[in-house]
């Protein structure tokens, strides 16, 4: 894969139909992150892991933030979801280039969907086009549905935001059943656009953990709020199935791509809280 993704005459390549685990789908997107050639790209129903709560593929797609070539990308088949859309929106937020994808026979359901109509609907982006037949289907995650919802007498959902997940006492991560609580297959949080405020427990190890506090720092950006205001009684430890010792924490900061740096290991657990910004934003109109 390095070799053939090292050349620099190959312009259309197609992986489709082949068995990549995550450790593939890392040297597939590290080779494809420096690839100034390559202009379509085929990976369908390269997802050989069905033990893995998240696709593979999930590894490549994080990648794709480095890229500026591809025009088309097909990830068909790859058993994408709503936290694959939502790496992918985050991967994709600043591509000019990449205009057509094809998602074909994944489960999105309407979480993932509304991922991808988010990133087509910006207007800095490339994408113009995708396909998502048989997507219809698909997880809402733990305690999901519409944002900010409140869910009564279900264990481990945050009834006060649009976040869910394992509860915490006192925002610490050292109990045995916080500590646990991201695990080593990673967070099943779903991420509200409209309502993102909450307690996120992030095993930083997984793309999809990455891609949330990636998106928190995005969303924190566009408020103009300060990490300190923002991301409150952050606490950083080891993941499992390591003991929870304390590690030294810094927040993320954008790179000259406008890419956040996240730590890619660690299990944080942190409040996300908006509400000062929202409040601000609404001061001063009238009610109806």
């Amino acid at each position: 894969i390095t070799s053939l993704l090292g050349s620099k005459s190959i312009i259309n390549l197609d992986l489709g139909w082949n068995c990549f685990n995550a450790d593939v789908f890392v040297c597939l997107g590290r080779a494809l992150s420096g690839n100034k050639v390559l202009r379509t790209l085929c990976v369908d129903n390269c997802s050989a892991s069905v033990d893995e709560v998240v696709t593979p593929i999930s590894y490549f797609l994080e990648f794709l933030a480095y890229n500026s070539a591809l025009t088309k990308l097909s990830v068909a088949l790859n058993r994408v979801d709503y936290r694959a859309a939502l790496i992918i929106e985050d991967s994709l937020d600043h591509h000019k280039k990449l205009s057509d994808l094809d998602l074909s026979q994944n489960p999105l359901g309407p979480l993932g969907m509304r991922s991808i109509l988010r990133l087509l609907s910006r207007s800095w982006t490339g994408l113009m086009r995708f396909e998502t037949e048989g997507c219809q289907s698909g997880t809402q995650g733990i305690g999901g549905g519409s944002a900010g919802a409140s869910t009564s007498g279900a264990a481990g959902v945050d009834t006060t935001s649009g976040v869910s997940g394992t509860a915490t006492d006192g925002g610490s991560p050292s109990s045995k059943a916080a500590w646990g609580a991201a695990g080593e297959q990673g967070s099943y949080h779903v991420f509200h656009y409209t309502n993102p405020g909450g307690r996120y427990q992030l095993n930083l190890s997984k793309p999809y953990d990455r891609t949330l506090l990636r998106t928190l720092c995005k969303t924190a950006d566009r408020f103009q709020l300060p990490p300190d205001k923002a991301f409150l009684n952050p606490a950083y430890t080891q993941a499992p199935p390591r003991r929870p010792d304390k590690l030294p924490y810094t927040h993320p900061s954008k790179d000259a791509a406008g890419i956040w740096g996240v730590p890619d290991n660690g299990l944080l657990t942190v409040t996300f809280n908006v509400q000062e910004a929202v409040e601000s934003a609404v001061k001063g109109i009238a009610d109806e």
